[in-house]
């Protein structure tokens, strides 16, 4: 399958899973779940869901919830995708954003740190 391709079958299943983790599957109202990328296998038979979770102290329990609502998020996007697979969707935390948030702190307190050395 062509890049090209492979792009707008990962940039369609990534709106339409958003729309059916945001719509269809019932989470904590204190819960805000973004899904940051879709990597689909060029076969379309697996696509690594990788998502955040806000707050950081409710992730394990949010991804394990939308494990058990796998089947269903599969089920609803096959009948939305307009592909001859539905691929099988692994749901996985996007661990880039909390080293993003380690590395601003890093630097928050760097710069905090040289302000006050030149006090």
């Amino acid at each position: 399958m062509g890049m090209e391709r492979m792009r707008k079958v990962n940039a369609q299943i990534h709106r339409l899973v958003s729309e059916i983790i945001a719509r269809e599957i019932e989470l904590p109202l204190d819960v805000f779940v973004t899904v940051t990328k879709v990597e689909t296998d060029r076969d379309l038979r697996n696509a690594k869901i990788l998502v955040t979770v806000l707050p950081d102290n409710r992730r394990v329990s949010t991804i394990h919830q939308i494990e058990r609502c796998r089947g269903l998020i599969q089920k609803i996007l096959g009948s939305r995708l307009q592909i001859k697979f539905t691929p099988h969707l692994h749901f996985q935390f996007d661990e880039s954003q909390i080293k993003a948030h380690h590395l601003y702190d890093v630097i928050d307190r760097l710069k905090h740190k040289d302000e006050n050395e030149k006090k």
